[in-house]
């Protein structure tokens, strides 16, 4: 993933979840800093209108300051979509 202009913002959602939970569980970087961010502002500027079921888990302070440091507690789900994309398994 290179660029995020074709991305929903509710995919970034979920980009963004499998992203921290590598970095701040795994301690793996997958993604660019700059990628992100991008993906931060995208969300944060669509916030509002976002219907995805792991939104109520993301703060806009957090976006706001390009973390994700603060969630604590990832559903099995994001954790099994990132463990599959730190194998390589997608892209």
């Amino acid at each position: 993933m290179t660029s995020i202009e074709n991305l929903s913002p509710s995919r970034c959602v979920s980009w963004y979840m499998m992203a921290s939970y590598l970095y701040y569980q795994r301690n793996e970087s997958i993604i660019s800093d700059e990628l992100y961010d991008q993906i931060c502002k995208k969300i944060l500027n669509n916030y509002e209108n976002i219907n995805h079921p792991h939104k109520r888990r993301i703060r806009k302070s957090d976006l706001k300051a390009g973390t994700g440091y603060t969630i604590k507690k990832y559903p099995a789900i994001v954790v099994s979509a990132a463990e599959k994309w730190l194998a390589g398994e997608f892209k």
